[in-house]
């Protein structure tokens, strides 16, 4: 075994079993780049968000979105044990999963799961109709009868955001609400999504595919209040993402409980790379497969056979870069697209009438501007010639006595 390694050495004495756990959940996450540049600005917004009331933190599927809110989550909670012991009702910080439903997302299991991340002690005391429908069982769980409308689960719900005010209701896989939706119904979505924030004052933070930026593009008033959070893939483009993209290659495999630590040769990083397409989180679930064959083996250390056995097929990992280059088309920040988003507006058409000096035709504004000065310069010297010195104006003599 190399001196390269990541976790305890007593771990190779434990079962398949034990190690795989331990690689699975070794009690810390990797903070490679674009994790803690998404984590730091994520974190700043929530705790002041500015006006924005909806917050997108977007990024393909893999990414590490989920890792990201578990981070964020973890940070808000510790920050606030001082004022939540001062404040017991407080609660800094609600999340869910948006519920996924294959004929189109639902608004009242949403609600439902509010009070049920928050397990609000108190509900009953917080709605306006049959109680029965909220009631605790032997074990004092909260149950909710399914007979429950969606009205009655949105004020609740709503109530619960205005009685805890949370810094923010963190929704994790929101691109469910477009699931067999038309337009009109994500538009009718986010809607209902604006109506909430603004009944509970509690800011939403979001997490979510590519997907979420044609909610953004059918309901343009959600831009008006919204702030867009990339969390990116590495790319082969930039040689700070290859060298980052290492470097997290490299940390997991000397988390591998493994007789010998694996060497990252040039051919074993292109292959992560391929089948990862540089996302950490398909990289880390990729390798977890790999790992377990490896242990299931026997093997001394993981080989490059054991990867090419795991990846996915072509058709998926092509499947996977589509998503991602068409997501990342959308927001890339070019001089392009600027300049012509420019000439949309006019703003380059302005510029040139105004200030191009090669351009000898005067415009229309000029043109008007020099008639009036020489307008202006006729009026002068009109009146310049009826009031010539030491010539009397017949004007003048209404005042005063006449003359003789």
């Amino acid at each position: 075994m190399t001196d390269e390694c990541d976790f305890p050495r007593e771990l190779l004495s434990l079962s398949p079993d034990q190690r795989l756990e331990f690689f699975k959940n070794p009690g810390k996450t990797i903070m490679h780049r674009n994790l803690k540049k998404a984590y730091d600005y994520l974190y700043r917004i929530v705790r002041n968000p500015a006006g924005a009331s909806l917050i997108m933190v977007i990024g393909p599927s893999g990414v590490g979105k989920t890792t990201l809110l578990a981070l964020l989550e973890k940070k808000i909670l510790e920050a606030s044990l001082a004022q939540m012991k001062l404040d017991p009702a407080w609660y800094p910080i609600i999340r869910l999963q948006a519920p996924a439903n294959s004929r189109g997302f639902r608004w009242k299991p949403f609600y439902k799961k509010i009070a049920l991340a928050v397990d609000e002690p108190c509900i009953e005391n917080k709605i306006t109709y049959d109680e029965d429908c909220f009631r605790r069982n032997k074990d004092g769980k909260l149950i909710i009868a399914t007979r429950a409308t969606e009205d009655s689960l949105y004020l609740a719900a709503q109530n619960i955001c205005l009685h805890r005010k949370p810094y923010t209701l963190a929704v994790d896989e929101f691109e469910h609400i477009g699931i067999a939706a038309s337009n009109e119904e994500i538009e009718a979505h986010m809607h209902c999504a604006k109506a909430f924030i603004n009944d509970s004052n509690v800011p939403w933070t979001t997490f979510g595919t590519y997907e979420m930026l044609e909610f953004l593009e059918i309901n343009d008033q959600l831009s008006q209040r919204d702030r867009v959070i990339h969390f990116p893939r590495y790319l082969l483009e930039c040689d700070g993402d290859v060298a980052e993209f290492k470097r997290v290659v490299e940390q997991l495999l000397r988390r591998m409980p493994l007789q010998r630590t694996p060497r990252l040769t040039d051919k074993l990083f292109e292959l992560c790379y391929l089948g990862s397409i540089g996302k950490i989180g398909a990289l880390i679930n990729w390798l977890t497969n790999a790992y377990d064959l490896c242990l299931s083996e026997e093997a001394k250390t993981l080989t490059f056979t054991h990867l090419e056995e795991t990846i996915k097929p072509e058709f998926e990992l092509e499947k996977m870069l589509k998503e991602a280059e068409e997501g990342e088309e959308k927001l890339m920040k070019t001089k392009e697209k600027r300049k012509a988003f420019r000439t949309r507006l006019g703003l380059d058409k302005a510029k040139k009438t105004t200030s191009d000096p090669s351009d000898n035709t005067p415009p229309q504004n000029a043109e008007k501007s020099e008639v009036s000065k020489n307008e202006l310069k006729e009026d002068k010297s009109s009146k310049k010639k009826k009031s010539q010195p030491f010539k009397r104006s017949p004007k003048r003599d209404a005042v005063g006595d006449k003359p003789a």
